[in-house]
């Protein structure tokens, strides 16, 4: 449910280009990251964190309720994993979920 949220959500930000999911699985460190990447209109980097609130919309005319990434952070928690915006990436959105303790 968590990853087909976030792809979800990249399609309503993105017009046109492509989004992309990727798995790392790290077995030495025992944790995998999954990124979500899109090349749509990307995030303000002041709004990044803000996002993962709950009943946060930054375009009030997207379909939704502000819930999905708060909820998604939540589920993250719960599996011990981290979800986070890349900062770094400029050419739209890329969300990474990092799960660690993984048993391969």
């Amino acid at each position: 449910m968590l990853i087909r949220h976030l792809l979800n959500n990249a399609r309503k930000f993105i017009q046109t280009g492509e989004i992309q999911l990727k798995a790392e699985p790290d077995q030495k460190n025992k944790k995998i990251n999954i990124t979500i990447t899109d090349t749509g209109c990307g995030i303000p980097k002041d709004k990044q964190e803000y996002v993962f609130e709950r009943f946060t919309k930054l375009d009030m005319f997207t379909p939704g309720n502000g819930l999905g990434l708060y909820l998604c952070r939540l589920i993250s928690i719960k599996l011990y994993a981290t979800l986070y915006i890349d900062a770094h990436y400029m050419q739209g959105t890329r969300i990474i979920f990092c799960w660690a303790d993984c048993h391969f």
